[in-house]
């Protein structure tokens, strides 16, 4: 089944700039993600407190927020910038990008994976290098952002996959130098996943860094990636797999907001 893409759509999210800020290269400003599968809808999502970066969660009219890992709570991981929790499908846990405090370098991050209630947080990967984390409908595999930095500095990000325990890791992705592929959303049956290509280019004089969207489809296995759509990137899968939601700034509407500018990673 080939789902169509509906709509382009510009949100007003947290943008990256300059590349000085050595966590904005790996800060994504990505949706809120709401659990499948509950009898309470809850929305897990991303927040800044001060100093303080954390994952909670809140009912569907965004009241009853609990903070479930960050700054705030003790022996907790700090989420990566902007990074977004993804739920397992059966709602039961989350999974997200963080770094332990006093970890050794700015891109020392890697998947945790929590209860609902943030309890028993569990550190899955050790390599240091991981965000972006997307769970695969059957609960079965995550898949995720795998960093590397070259020896000129710059970029780059390829998409891999695990089981929830960490074990069994696999490459799907070529890692290419300031190429970025980060997971968007699995097909709900699990066939396809479609995920956010961006092609960088080395920082120009007043800092800032060129970048390119785009959309891709592939298999869960890494093959059949194909370009689906250019200059959009955070795709989402409706819930019948007929439709794609993205984010673009194809609009052109001379306004400098942060939606049109976009993040990766």
């Amino acid at each position: 089944m080939r789902p169509r893409v509906v709509a382009a759509l510009v949100l007003a999210l947290f943008g990256v700039g300059a590349c000085d800020d050595e966590q904005s290269r790996f800060a994504g400003a990505g949706p809120s993600v709401a659990a499948p599968r509950q009898s309470t809808p809850r929305l897990a999502f991303f927040r800044t407190e001060g100093t303080r970066y954390q994952i909670a969660t809140a009912d569907s009219r965004g009241r009853r927020i609990r903070v479930l890992a960050g700054k705030s709570i003790a022996g907790s991981a700090i989420p990566y910038l902007f990074t977004r929790p993804a739920w397992s499908p059966d709602g039961r846990r989350l999974a997200f990008a963080g770094v332990r405090s006093g970890a050794p370098t700015a891109f020392a991050g890697d998947i945790y994976v929590m209860r609902a209630d943030g309890s028993r947080q569990r550190r899955i990967t050790s390599s240091h290098d991981a965000v972006r984390p997307v769970w695969s409908p059957d609960g079965r595999t995550i898949v995720f952002t795998k960093m590397r930095l070259g020896r000129r500095g710059i970029a780059s990000g390829a998409l891999w996959a695990m089981r929830p325990d960490g074990s069994k890791q696999r490459q799907l992705t070529r890692s290419v130098e300031a190429q970025i592929d980060q997971a968007g959303s699995f097909a709900p049956d699990g066939s396809q996943l479609a995920f956010t290509r961006v092609t960088c280019a080395p920082p120009k004089e007043e800092g800032c860094v060129s970048r390119r969207f785009g959309l891709f489809l592939m298999r869960p296995d890494g093959s059949g990636q194909h370009l689906l759509i250019d200059r959009a990137s955070d795709p989402a899968f409706s819930p019948d797999g007929e439709h794609i939601a993205f984010v673009s700034d194809r609009d052109e509407n001379g306004r400098l907001s942060y939606g049109d500018r976009g993040v990766f990673a």
